[in-house]
């Protein structure tokens, strides 16, 4: 990946993950591989996790009483969803 468009992903994970003390749950399910990251060491490495036309990874944070899920997909698309609990029964 050239350096700008390595800085321009970071950007944008940057952008959509909260800054925080808790680990991320970081997925590649090709792989069928999943670590905890911290969010600077996800920025950090990013370009090494991921590769484009190749690679899906999974961004879980959990936080409060929600969750945020980020998919970025080997099409190059970057989505994000945040995730409410249920409402009590």
């Amino acid at each position: 990946m050239p350096p700008s468009a390595d800085q321009a992903l970071r950007g944008e994970l940057a952008a959509l993950l909260p800054v925080s003390e808790a680990e991320l749950g970081v997925v590649r399910p090709a792989d069928r591989v999943a670590v905890a990251l911290s969010r600077d060491r996800l920025l950090s490495a990013v370009g090494d996790l991921w590769y484009p036309g190749a690679d899906d990874l999974v961004i879980v944070h959990r936080s409060g009483d929600h969750t945020l899920v980020v998919v970025l997909d080997h099409e190059e698309r970057l989505m994000a969803a945040r995730l409410a609990p249920p409402p009590p029964a």
